[in-house]
C-alpha cells in the first residue's frame, strides 16, 4: 500500500512455475510423510511494509482482481484514500480486499498441493500460520484445506509463540488465541499448538513457562504439539537448554491426559473470548512510519 515492493506475489506466473519447480524437486527425491508452509506464507508481514500497516499485496494482478470482484476499477492511490479512513464503508472495504488475499493464497496452496502430490500422493500438506494471518482474511483454514488437497486431514500450526521474551503477565495473549481457536476453529482441521522460542537455541522462555501453555492448549483440545528441540541456525544442534527436552518427556502422558480430559467435555464452554479476528481490519492506514501493534487498537 505504501508503493513499496516487498516479496513475491502468489499471483505472479514465473513464481508459481518457479516454486512449482522447487517444490517438484523436492517432494519426488525424499518423498517426505509431512510438509509444512512456513509461517512466513502471508502477504501482510514483510519487512518493507509492515511498519506501515500492511493490507496485503497491492501489485497489479491484485489490483486487477479486486476490482474485477467489486465491479469498479481501484488504482492504488484509491485504496490508499479509502483505507485511510475510519469509516464503515472503509472497514468493509479493508475487510472484501483481505478476504480477496485469502483467496489467492489458498489457489497458491493448491497448487503447490497438487504439484506435491503428482511426485508424493501420501505427503500430508499443513500451515505455519503467521500472527497475522487475520490481516490476510483468516487465511490459515482455507489455506489448510487447499493444502490436504482432498487427500489428507488438514492440519494447521496455529501461531502463539514466545520471542525473545519470557513475561508470564503476556501468557493470556498467547493463551486466549488458542481458546479461541477451540471454541470458533473447523473441528476437521488437526490442531497443532506452537511451542516455539526464538531463537531455539538460546534460553528465552523457562521451561515452566513453556509447561504451562503446553498443559493449557492441550486442555483446550489442541490435537498435537510443534515443539521445536533442533535450532535452526545450527544444523543438527540440539537446543543449549536441556530443561525444554527435560520437561517435555517428564510430562507427556500428563499432557495426553489433560488432553484427554479437555476432549472429553465442554469444560471450557463458559469462558468465552470474544474477539473478532476480522476486527483487525477496523485499523485505518496511518501511512508510513507508523509501527503496527496487534495488541493495541
Amino acid at each position: 500500500l505504501n508503493g513499496r515492493e516487498a516479496s513475491a506475489c502468489p499471483l505472479d506466473p514465473e513464481f508459481r512455475k518457479w516454486t512449482a519447480a522447487n517444490v517438484r524437486a523436492v517432494a519426488s527425491v525424499v518423498k517426505p510423510k509431512i510438509m509444512a508452509l512456513e509461517d512466513d506464507y502471508q502477504l501482510s508481514n514483510h519487512p518493507d511494509v509492515y511498519e506501515n500497516d500492511s493490507f496485503g499485496c497491492f501489485c497489479d494482478r491484485h489490483l486487477a482482481e479486486f476490482s474485477r470482484r467489486e465491479g469498479r476499477t481501484y488504482t492504488l492511490d484509491d485504496l490508499r484514500r479509502e483505507f485511510a479512513k475510519n469509516t464503515d464503508e472503509a472497514f468493509a472495504l479493508r475487510k472484501r480486499f483481505s478476504l480477496m488475499s485469502r483467496d489467492t493464497l489458498a489457489d497458491f496452496a493448491s497448487l503447490i498441493a497438487k504439484t506435491v502430490h503428482e511426485v508424493s500422493p501420501d505427503t500430508r500438506l499443513g500451515l505455519l500460520e503467521c500472527g497475522c494471518s487475520e490481516k490476510d482474511g483468516c487465511m490459515a483454514e482455507s489455506v489448510a484445506k487447499a493444502l490436504a488437497d482432498g487427500r489428507t486431514r488438514p492440519w494447521v500450526r496455529y501461531h502463539g509463540s514466545y520471542y525473545c521474551e519470557d513475561i508470564p503477565l503476556r501468557l493470556p495473549v498467547n493463551l486466549f488465541y488458542s481458546l479461541w481457536v477451540s471454541q470458533n476453529g473447523d473441528p476437521a482441521i488437526e490442531r497443532f499448538n506452537e511451542l516455539d522460542t526464538i531463537p531455539h537455541e538460546t534460553f528465552y522462555a523457562s521451561a515452566a513457562r513453556i509447561e504451562t501453555s503446553c498443559s493449557q492448549t492441550m486442555f483446550y483440545g489442541f490435537d498435537q504439539i510443534l515443539f521445536s528441540c533442533i535450532s535452526p541456525t545450527i544444523p543438527g544442534a540440539i537446543v543449549d537448554e536441556p530443561a525444554y527436552v527435560d520437561m517435555y518427556a517428564r510430562n507427556a502422558d500428563r499432557f495426553k491426559a489433560i488432553n484427554a480430559l479437555g476432549k472429553a467435555g465442554d469444560i471450557v464452554a463458559d469462558c468465552e473470548i470474544v474477539a473478532p479476528l476480522d476486527a483487525l481490519m477496523a485499523h485505518a492506514y496511518k501511512g508510513r512510519g507508523h509501527q503496527f501493534s496487534y495488541d493495541k487498537p
